[in-house]
């Protein structure tokens, strides 16, 4: 996966990975719980919560929740991203991507005018299990809000809050589906092989 710095950039290639990660290796490793989780709620146009935790293991990441962080290196650019799956009823999942560019403990705020934001989410509604297809709805960012409080012994800790509109709605229409989400948290290990 390559980490890009707008939203708008990465999430077509972000919705390929979060729909590719059958492919990602077994997150087990040495040193503390590899368990994790990502939760938040959200209103709009859909409503509900997300939840997701627990382990990510290559044998049951299309059965299970399960959320891990790993950092990817770009061009000298280092990048946190953070996924999360939410089984569903009926072989469906939510899967959740958060990104952050240059991670540190800190803050950092968007705008929606802010066209190179260091920071986004997306997140996928439906994704059917096992299958390499869309999912029903993609969500992306335009503007919100990721603060980082703990980042040390292998593990990331946050919370976090985002608007967020149908990327697939908002090419065909001129107003697409919109949601905000807030509330959220993360606590997820960093794991090393993906």
């Amino acid at each position: 996966m390559t980490f890009l710095r707008s939203t708008r950039r990465v999430a077509p290639l972000a919705c390929a990975a979060l729909l590719a990660l059958g492919a990602c290796k077994d997150s087990t490793g040495s040193g503390g719980s590899r368990s994790g989780s990502v939760h938040f709620t959200y209103t709009g146009t859909d409503a509900g919560t997300y939840s997701a935790e627990g382990r990510f293991s290559e044998s049951r990441a299309e059965t299970t929740d399960w959320a891990f962080g790993y950092q990817d290196v770009q061009g000298g650019q280092i990048g946190l991203i953070v996924l999360a799956n939410q089984e569903l009823p009926g072989g469906l999942s939510n899967q959740v991507l958060l990104f952050m560019e240059n991670p540190t403990v800190g803050e950092v705020t968007c705008t929606i005018n802010d066209v190179d934001c260091p920071v986004g989410l997306l997140l996928a509604m439906g994704v059917p299990d096992g299958q390499d297809v869309e999912p029903e709805i993609l969500y992306s960012s335009v503007a919100g809000r990721l603060r980082i409080t703990r980042m040390e012994d292998g593990r990331v800790v946050g919370d976090f809050s985002f608007e967020a509109e149908d990327l697939f709605g908002g090419f065909e229409q001129e107003d697409p589906a919109a949601i905000q989400i807030t509330s959220g948290t993360f606590d997820v290990p960093l794991i090393q092989d993906i």
